[in-house]
């Protein structure tokens, strides 16, 4: 709830509005729960000698520069990417029991030691926080 709790979003207003943890602390441990299992479940499907052989894991062209594990997490981001207005945005901290898109993917990644790890994050940097909210 600390983490989530200094997260803002400007209104329309231009006031900083925080994230209601209250509402939100649910689905903030299921997004960090869910990605972390679904990457574990991924790795391990990806890394296993057989399952790995058996898949065929070539690149889209453009996308060779990234990892396979870069590329896990940016396909996380995609799923939560959207275009919202800033008077939506303040009308959903309080109706919505989600954290806003960004914070639900910037804020499960910067818990993450597999996304410090993928993209070289150096401790302490913004999303490689000394601190982070480890569940499981």
């Amino acid at each position: 709830m600390d983490q989530y709790g200094n997260y803002t979003i400007a209104g329309p207003d231009g006031k900083e509005h925080h994230i209601n943890t209250w509402n939100t602390q649910g689905e903030n441990i299921a997004d960090n729960g869910g990605m972390k299992l679904s990457f574990d479940a991924w790795h391990h499907r990806f890394t296993t000698p057989s399952a790995h052989n058996s898949y065929d894991n070539r690149k889209l062209p453009g996308l060779e520069k990234f990892t396979h594990e870069q590329l896990y997490f940016i396909q996380y981001a995609r799923v939560f990417c959207a275009k919202s207005t800033p008077e939506h945005d303040v009308l959903m901290l309080n109706e919505d029991n989600h954290s806003p898109n960004k914070f639900r993917i910037n804020g499960v990644v910067q818990n993450s030691v597999d996304f410090a790890r993928a993209f070289h994050c150096k401790a302490g940097s913004p999303m490689n926080p000394v601190n982070k909210c480890m569940l499981w």
